[in-house]
């Protein structure tokens, strides 16, 4: 009886092992690079979530407003806001109707160390006497 048995050589074995490693860290390397990715954009969304939440409260209580810690209870992060005038209008654009002018609220938020990590600019219309 012939022997139909088809053996593989340790070369074969050998490279079809170089083949699957090499496959195996293109992957772990893409969920590692992944997961750095995942947790950025996290911390980037936070920090604009916190923003938004600050930039809210301004926006409805004035610029001079004390901020609570029952509306901004992130002991991390630090906000300030200030009104200056509005950027980019034509010369006429800078008159006051009546007694309201276009005035761009500057809300910055700053981590623990007191670095600006985000500033969100917001044009409004306000009264003369809310600056």
């Amino acid at each position: 009886m012939k022997n139909n048995k088809k053996n593989f050589t340790l070369l074969e074995v050998i490279i079809s092992l170089a083949i699957l490693t090499m496959g195996l860290m293109v992957a772990l390397d893409t969920a590692a690079n992944s997961s750095k990715r995942s947790l950025k954009a996290y911390k980037v969304w936070n920090q604009q979530h916190v923003l938004a939440q600050a930039a809210e409260f301004y926006l409805l209580a004035g610029p001079r407003a004390e901020l609570p810690e029952s509306v901004f209870p992130y002991d991390n992060y630090s906000v300030n806001c200030e009104v200056i005038e509005a950027e980019g209008l034509p010369d006429d654009g800078m008159a006051e109707v009546g007694s309201w002018r276009l005035m761009c609220f500057n809300i910055q938020l700053s981590d623990s160390e007191g670095k600006v990590v985000e500033t969100l600019k917001i044009d409004k219309i306000m009264h003369q006497d809310d600056l």
